[in-house]
């Protein structure tokens, strides 16, 4: 070996042992970080930023936690048929439910038009007063008329169609509005809210349709009883009702001895989740999802049309305030029943309209626009302006 072919082994031996101790030091560094950023649940579940970190924890005690503060005056209660619903007279955090559980004040009988709104926190009207949400501006905005508001927030749009079903068509609205907020069409695959959406404050399960040679079929109806959630959970791998929890993977839950590494589990999860959250927002429920809520919602159009007049409302959240294309082949069978405020919401500034739900005058905005295409369309509404 000659003394210049030496000279550069020493320098590329040297320039390597260099590199792995800066590599070294800034993996330590990035645990270290980390590990300061990051929180650990009463589960044991490492969480960075509210994500979960893999491997994923049961959450069993979490529920347990979260099920104790629900009592006789939580606003949101749970009920065997819906999963959850509101709790009758009880005060929230903007706002107090009437005698019937709805929000909003006691219902007027002697209105001369009753419209029922149905859907999830975007049509309860989440982040607002009652007196800001779209159901009350379209109260406002038509003469002697009564908005029976029936949303529910985390509900899907399997929750919705239920509670029309079961208490909503015996109010006989001439007119139904069927709140359509994308994301439900993920929640229509989930049973046990947890599994979906971690330390999400509902700790109830839901009721879950299945498509079977195109009829609906309803599973975890009863839901399970709020004293056995915790149990079923804990023995998630061995319960036949988890084949029907699209968000339960036992594979997310086994131990691997490279996420004891805090730095390697967080990369991995980041990773995880982008890959997730743009494989739904790019493919916009294209096979199951997709399948499960276009029927729901022809379902809930069918039934409903027989005593009211029935449209649905495009709500999109505002990660979807530009995708309404993308996914509109899921309503493609109920076109003519669309009513979609996205193009009048996409002229103002994000921050104007939303909050993490609308604000007043996206509120406002949907509301002019429900207005705008019912007198269009409805008799009952033009008898009446």
């Amino acid at each position: 070996m000659t003394l210049a072919s030496s000279g550069f082994m020493k320098n590329y031996v040297s320039n390597l042992l260099l590199l792995c101790i800066v590599l070294l030091l800034s993996f330590i560094a990035a645990e270290i970080t980390i590990r300061s950023l990051a929180e650990v649940d009463v589960d044991g579940q490492w969480m960075i930023f509210k994500k979960p970190l893999y491997p994923y924890m049961l959450p069993v005690q979490s529920l347990e936690k979260d099920i104790k503060q629900y009592n006789e005056t939580s606003y949101i209660m749970m009920d065997s048929l819906l999963g959850w619903t509101i709790r009758p007279n009880a005060a929230g955090s903007r706002g107090q439910s009437n005698s019937k559980g709805l929000r909003g004040e006691e219902i007027n009988e002697n209105a001369t038009v009753t419209i029922a709104l149905f859907g999830d926190s975007f049509v309860h009207g989440d982040d607002v007063f009652y007196n800001e949400t779209w159901a009350s501006f379209l109260r406002e905005k038509i003469p002697n008329s009564e908005v029976l508001n029936f949303g529910v927030g985390g509900y899907g749009l399997d929750q919705s169609y239920l509670r029309w079903k079961n208490e909503g068509q015996y109010y006989y609205p001439d007119i139904v509005l069927i709140g359509f907020q994308p994301e439900n069409c993920l929640r229509n695959l989930n049973i046990i809210r947890d599994f979906y959406f971690r330390h999400n404050g509902i700790p109830f399960s839901k009721p879950r349709f299945i498509v079977n040679n195109s009829n609906l079929e309803l599973v975890n109806s009863p839901t399970i009883p709020i004293g056995e959630i915790s149990t079923v959970v804990s023995h998630a791998k061995n319960n036949s009702l988890m084949r029907y929890e699209y968000f339960y993977d036992p594979s997310d839950y086994k131990p691997n001895v490279a996420f004891n590494s805090k730095f390697i589990a967080a990369f991995y999860s980041y990773y995880r989740f982008r890959l997730e959250r743009e494989f739904e927002l790019n493919r916009f429920f294209t096979t199951e999802d997709a399948t499960l809520c276009s029927t729901l919602l022809q379902q809930f159009v069918r039934e409903a049309q027989n005593t009211s007049e029935v449209f649905i409302v495009h709500l999109p959240t505002k990660e979807h305030l530009n995708y309404g294309n993308t996914y509109a082949h899921i309503w493609k069978s109920v076109q003519d029943k669309v009513i979609d405020p996205s193009s009048v919401l996409q002229n103002y500034p994000i921050s104007e309209i939303y909050i993490n739900h609308f604000t007043p005058l996206g509120n406002e905005i949907v509301a002019q626009v429900i207005l705008e295409e019912l007198n269009e369309k409805s008799v009952v509404l033009k008898s009446i302006s």
